[in-house]
């Protein structure tokens, strides 16, 4: 008998349904890329998205969409609502594992719904904040904290969050390391010499700094910058649109399709990361998996700057940035990229890394 699995990801239908343009995280990409490449012979798999205006149910190359609960979840007439919603979509699949990754009210909803129906949920986590002392003072991060011994196995994004969890949380469940996966492709990365920008994709947050982009890209004029940013914070992407459009040397995209975004990544000389605090981010996948090094301003990623050379940190300022691409040989430049498209074949292949999930869905 197969085993089923229902993912819960409410953002993700527009990886589904290719006309939504609305956006979406790399907690969604995470999802739908392990859900679609799971082996239907063994696996009747499920998706849990938001309600975007669709039919009921659907099915997506054998998967079976089910829409849930609005966005929203703003007043409790509509959280109860979205609750008895989520309530049926559990109550109509009956999975065997419920599978989510990020925290917010779908989280709490969860792991509810998986003590009442006895089911197992697995968790993986998106962000550094979900592991490392998640201070949110709304009801919804006050009852993560209190639940958070209910997850029945947690998946972490890198080696450190192990730690991490366990002191912060004192979290004394199930744990295990697995990285993120996407398709990588079999076409040779482009030289150095046919790159064509530098480039920044992120989500229109304070804590992804992207003030600090603009001001790289103040210091550099002759030098083409692309920043794309979805606007999924409406005070941050005002601010950082006005500014950016300003700017003669960068690119504003705000959002583009996941199919559009693929080729930003072929094209870039350099990835710029200027986050503040992460887990390890699909970006940094996408800009790998084409052999484009990666420049962070702070943070090492499970220590693929330091130790794998796949880039280089280059200290927080626009200054040392600027000067760590004036000062790059062409030699430093084809090692990092070398070595970026090596890890990420390596590590983060689908087609290699879905059996740690096949094995994990088997066996819990």
């Amino acid at each position: 008998m197969k085993k089923r699995v229902l993912f819960a990801s409410l953002a993700a239908y527009p990886l589904f349904n290719r006309k939504i343009h609305e956006p979406f995280c790399g907690a969604e990409l995470d999802l739908y890329t392990i859900a679609t490449h799971l082996d239907t012979s063994k696996f009747d798999v499920h998706f849990l998205v938001a309600d975007y205006g669709q039919p009921l149910k659907e099915t997506y190359s054998g998967i079976t969409v089910h829409r849930g609960q609005k966005i929203s979840n703003s007043g409790m007439l509509r959280g109860i609502l979205n609750f008895f919603r989520i309530f049926l979509v559990v109550w109509r699949v009956r999975p065997d594992s419920i599978f989510s990754e990020a925290t917010g009210w779908l989280t709490v909803e969860l792991i509810l719904l998986k003590t009442l129906f006895r089911k197992k949920f697995i968790f993986r986590s998106a962000h550094e904040n979900n592991i490392n002392g998640f201070t949110d003072t709304r009801p919804y991060g006050k009852l993560y904290r209190r639940f958070m011994p209910h997850i029945d196995h947690f998946l972490l994004q890198n080696n450190q969050d192990i730690s991490i969890l366990q002191s912060t949380f004192g979290y004394t469940g199930k744990m295990s390391v697995v990285r993120n996966l996407q398709e990588i492709p079999k076409d040779i990365p482009l030289p150095q010499e046919k790159r064509a920008h530098i480039l920044w994709v992120g989500r229109s947050e304070k804590i992804k700094d992207p003030e600090l982009f603009l001001k790289l890209s103040l210091l550099l004029p002759q030098k083409r910058f692309v920043m794309i940013m979805p606007n999924l914070n409406e005070n941050v992407f005002r601010n950082i649109a006005s500014k950016a459009r300003a700017i003669p040397n960068l690119t504003f995209i705000p959002g583009v399709p996941r199919d559009a975004v693929l080729p930003y990544f072929k094209e870039a000389l350099y990835f710029v990361s200027t986050s503040i605090k992460e887990g390890f981010p699909n970006v940094l996948v996408e800009a790998m998996k084409y052999g484009t090094p990666i420049l962070s301003a702070r943070l090492d990623y499970d220590n693929i700057l330091s130790e794998k050379n796949c880039g280089t940190i280059t200290g927080d300022s626009a200054e040392e940035i600027a000067s760590c691409i004036e000062s790059m040989s062409k030699d430093t430049w084809e090692t990092y990229s070398q070595n970026a498209r090596a890890f990420a074949l390596n590590n983060f292949n689908v087609s290699k890394g879905i059996h740690d999930y096949e094995r994990l869905f088997l066996q819990i």
